[in-house]
């Protein structure tokens, strides 16, 4: 069958449907039946109810600089004809990421760890041990593997100025990491195709009035190609007089100019456009695109950005980030075919950060031998050992002394300092306030951790999502069972449980759902 062009004279134009699903998985609603204002009203209204109760600075500058952030964009997902728009989603990257962090770099103020990773980088440099000998305030100890202490290499080797700022490097890991996922099947960006396109047509060849690069599509009225054109790496719609086709994928040759007059198609950025504007018009790049940020949808990388417990760590400095990040990495490369190395090599990168990481490898490594066979999890798991241990055990070995004071005593508040993880979580206020409760927390902590292994080793995970989903089960159980334990923490399980969810198109007669498809139903 070959692709069709049908004229918009001859057919009607196709109703503007009542939903739209993005090619990142978002459903994208029209005026009505629209939750994305009271997100954005209810965390305004945890901004500012942060900065009121607490006696952090870094946290009370960002709660009121994400209020005012977060209020704008509750006023412009009010002015949008769809929800999620991108408009709102800058505001309140704006001001609850961008802004906060401007604030506090000028101020000087950060949260503790920041200063503990970048003397941690000083202590590497002068000392080849990232770890104080003698520790005896509690900002002393560095709890964290000596991986972490690479991130306060700039800071030791160029000074004190606002590129060598940790934030600046935690949150490059971190969005670093997320981007390399999507690209690697994981996480949003890599969805079906969207919109009006289907796969499976022939290819659209060259011609006298053909479409160049295009391996699929489906002819629409030109009439509606305002309301479906998309560009990037997902849909491309060109017209030639008053005709249009849905297109794609657009990494192939974009389409040229040509005898036929076929619009020259470019990739442009990704957007959703206005159903009152034109259809795309006769000339180079002039594709169909929205003329208002408010009709675009956002980025789902930029709703990750503003949620509230990510935007406060990327804007205060949360040394988690760059661990959520690369655990992301490793679990998407886990599901990729041939990715086990990769995904070793990223797991390992996470557990030479923070103890938090190291759950993830045996669900991980259990998901590649499931997937991919017994041979690829163990390379994924001697490539994860091996990336850990140059990590950890070179700088350990300069003092073990404090390597164990450090690392391994003092989370367990066995070091003689105070732990300033003191959330009111249960384990917390188990230790605290109930006789013998800091032995209680740890037995539930370790009940947990078997029960997970037991359910692991009954059901193993088959695709990304599922195996996500129980590392973050696990971790939120843990961090909720600790004595010492922060809400913070509690951003390690957001991430992952939102990170890999995505619209996954339903699978046609032949096709089996792959490895990155979860089992566990779609986002709402």
């Amino acid at each position: 069958m070959a692709l069709q062009f049908q004229s918009a004279s001859s057919a009607p134009a196709a109703p503007a449907p009542r939903a739209l699903r993005h090619r990142d998985g978002l459903r994208r609603t029209p005026r009505g039946a629209r939750w994305d204002g009271l997100y954005w009203a209810g965390s305004a209204g945890f901004a500012l109810a942060l900065a009121a109760v607490t006696t952090l600075p870094a946290h009370r500058v960002w709660g009121g600089c994400a209020a005012v952030g977060y209020a704008a964009a509750a006023v412009l997902a009010g002015r949008g004809p769809y929800a999620w728009g991108r408009a709102s989603a800058l505001a309140a990257v704006a001001g609850s990421v961008l802004l906060p962090l401007a604030v506090l770099m000028v101020l000087g103020t950060a949260q503790p760890e920041v200063g503990v990773v970048e003397h941690s980088g000083d202590l590497l440099l002068a000392t080849g041990s990232p770890y104080a000998p003698h520790p005896s305030l509690v900002d002393d100890f560095n709890p964290y593997l000596s991986g972490m202490s690479l991130l306060g290499l700039p800071h030791a080797l160029l000074g004190d100025t606002p590129l060598t700022d940790a934030r600046l490097w935690f949150a490059a890991v971190f969005l670093g990491a997320l981007a390399v996922a999507a690209r690697a099947g994981g996480g949003w960006g890599r969805g079906g195709s969207g919109g009006l396109a289907t796969a499976g047509l022939p290819v659209a060849r060259r011609g006298r009035g053909g479409v160049a690069g295009a391996r699929t599509g489906r002819e629409i009225p030109a009439e509606s190609a305002p309301l479906v054109a998309r560009c990037g790496r997902g849909v491309v719609a060109v017209v030639r007089r008053g005709w249009a086709v849905v297109a794609g994928p657009a990494r192939l040759p974009v389409a040229r100019r040509g005898r036929g007059g076929v619009a020259g198609a470019r990739r442009c950025p990704e957007g959703l456009a206005a159903p009152a504007l034109p259809a795309a018009r006769r000339s180079r790049g002039a594709l169909a695109a929205a003329r208002t940020m408010s009709a675009v949808p956002a980025n789902p990388a930029l709703l990750l950005a503003s949620c509230p417990a990510v935007a406060l760590a990327l804007a205060v400095g949360g040394v988690d980030l760059p661990v959520i990040g690369l655990m992301c990495l490793g679990l998407a490369l886990a599901g990729r075919r041939g990715g086990a190395v990769g995904s070793g090599a990223a797991m390992g990168a996470a557990a030479a950060l923070k103890w938090t990481a190291w759950p993830l490898l045996p669900v991980a490594l259990v998901l590649i031998a499931v997937t991919a066979g017994r041979r690829a999890a163990v390379r994924a798991a001697a490539t994860a050992l091996a990336v850990a241990a140059a990590g950890v055990v070179p700088f350990a070995l300069v003092d073990p002394h404090a390597f164990v004071e450090h690392v391994v005593l003092f989370p367990l508040g066995a070091a003689g300092a105070g732990s300033p993880a003191t959330s009111p979580l249960p384990g917390h206020l188990l230790a605290t306030h109930v006789p013998g409760g800091r032995a209680i927390a740890v037995a539930a902590l370790a009940a947990t951790a078997v029960g997970m292994a037991a359910w692991l080793l009954a059901r193993p995970p088959r695709t990304v999502v599922a195996a996500a989903d129980r590392v973050a089960l696990g971790l939120a159980l843990a961090m909720c069972l600790m004595p010492a334990t922060r809400f913070g923490y509690l951003v390690y399980p957001l991430v992952l449980a939102v990170w890999f969810r995505r619209d996954r198109p339903a699978p046609t007669a032949g096709r089996a759902p792959s490895r990155t498809e979860g089992d566990t139903g779609h986002a709402a």
